[in-house]
């Protein structure tokens, strides 16, 4: 389990459970907290090709 103070956007910190296994050699430990709910949402729907009117309609919509 891996603690964070000061996440953004909560008011207090988080705990993220670890991997469940481990790779010899290897620190696989989180560096950083979770990103914050949707904080890579028009990244990813870029990804699967829609373009950026098309995400601000679902915006808009409030779909995302």
């Amino acid at each position: 389990m891996n603690h964070f103070d000061n996440v953004p956007g909560t008011d207090s910190g988080a705990t993220v459970a670890g991997l469940g296994f481990r790779l010899v050699g290897e620190d696989m430990s989180e560096k950083t907290p979770p990103p914050q709910l949707g904080q890579d949402t028009a990244a990813i729907l870029a990804g699967i090709g829609l373009d950026e009117e098309e995400i601000q309609q679902l915006r808009d919509q409030g779909t995302v």
